[in-house]
């Protein structure tokens, strides 16, 4: 029983992690988008 667990155990971090990714990745572009705004008007201020 023991030694089956850490396989269970990984097997569910690498399903939270693509779950995770999958999620995160629309709000990554719109972080993104984001970024490029702020450096623009970074860049008029300057």
């Amino acid at each position: 029983m023991e030694h089956i667990q850490p396989h269970i155990h990984s097997l569910s971090i690498s399903t939270v992690t693509c779950y995770f990714l999958l999620k995160l990745e629309p709000n990554k572009k719109k972080q993104k988008q984001k970024l490029n705004i702020r450096n623009s008007s970074e860049e008029k201020d300057n």
